[in-house]
């Protein structure tokens, strides 16, 4: 039967990329064409995955993106009539008219996105998930990136020899813990100074992505790290991840089995972080006002909670097992008449 050709426009993000590179693996294996729509920082990085790439580059105009003349705060108050007038502005009926003319059916009030998908797949693992709001054209991977790309690596391929075999005179309680604030929550130097401040007093060995201003800030002894870390391999060997609580790494991490501590920052961490905590997979702390106690208590705490690790382990087995994206994949070619696998 003829193959599919499947154009992917990914938003312009590491992450967002990388989510859709692992959801649609299944696709590129069995010999569909699939054509990802990428800026040109990240071409030739899914070629080499069996993707075909379609690279734009991004130009800027004009320097001057922002007015210079800082705001007064004068019209804070009329911002929710502002807010407002703006909702109102998704519809339009020249939207509409111009779908109708070219044979297609109008839109339902107008809205010129569709309020409803052929097929929504999302990521989140079932033992944290909320099953009382899923619809029945929503399909739930778990985990984008199940499927490792790259061979798995011993960790003493990862981090440089010496560190690998340092015992911090002797006082290493043999555990490892990655550190990640993501690309974004790294560039705050203060808070990535603080976390190196406080973690170099305790006796376990940390390995850090440092993020775009990586030369900026130096790491102690008990500490390794590189601007960018193969994130999939490295949560592989260690004992516990501290993190901003982003999706790709809160479903990377429950996948193989790892308890987390989440600090979020922005948009999705902070639901992450709470279900974390709520369900008992992990503890939440804030951002803004961690203590070093509460920080080294809650390190503390999960590398001796028996329980928790019994309940990772049960988890990150039935996701290994099931094979959510071939079932992904099963949908995608039923959806154009193909047989199913």
């Amino acid at each position: 039967m003829e193959k599919l050709t499947i154009l992917v426009t990914p938003i312009n993000a590491v992450g967002h990329v990388n989510a859709v590179s692992g959801a649609l693996a299944p696709m590129v294996r069995r010999g569909h064409r699939v054509i990802m729509v990428i800026e040109e920082a990240f071409e030739g990085k899914l070629a080499k995955l069996g993707f075909e790439e379609f690279v734009y580059r991004m130009v800027k105009c004009k320097d001057e993106e922002n007015p210079g003349y800082p705001s007064d705060g004068k019209l804070i108050d009329k911002y929710e009539e502002f807010y407002q007038i703006k909702k109102s502005m998704f519809y339009s009926e020249k939207g509409n008219k111009l779908i109708e003319s070219l044979g297609y059916k109008r839109y339902e009030n107008g809205y010129l996105l569709p309020q409803k998908q052929t097929l929504t797949v999302y990521a989140y693992p079932n033992e944290i998930n909320y099953p009382y709001i899923a619809q029945k054209d929503w399909f739930n991977l778990e985990v984008f990136n199940k499927h490792i790309n790259e061979p798995e690596k011993p960790l003493n391929k990862i981090v440089p020899i010496e560190f690998f075999n340092n015992t911090l005179d002797g006082k290493w309680s043999g555990k490892w813990i990655y550190l990640s604030m993501g690309s974004m929550g790294s560039i705050d130097l203060n808070l990535m100074q603080r976390l190196c401040d406080i973690l170099k007093d305790t006796n376990h060995k940390y390995i850090v992505s440092k993020g775009p201003r990586h030369e900026e800030y130096d790491l102690p002894a008990n500490m390794y790290g590189e601007r960018y870390l193969p994130q999939i391999s490295i949560i592989q060997h260690v004992d516990l991840v501290i993190g901003h609580g982003g999706n790709n790494t809160v479903t990377e991490v429950f996948a193989v089995g790892k308890p987390m501590i989440i600090l979020p920052i922005f948009v999705d961490q902070f639901d992450n972080a709470q279900r974390l905590h709520e369900t008992g997979y992990g503890i939440r702390l804030d951002v803004t006002k961690f203590t070093s106690k509460e920080l080294i208590d809650a390190i503390e705490t999960i590398l001796n909670d028996h329980e928790m690790t019994v309940k990772y382990k049960i988890a990150s087995k039935r996701i290994q097992m099931e094979n959510r994206h071939e079932e992904l994949a099963n949908k995608l070619e039923s959806m154009f008449g193909f047989e199913a696998k």
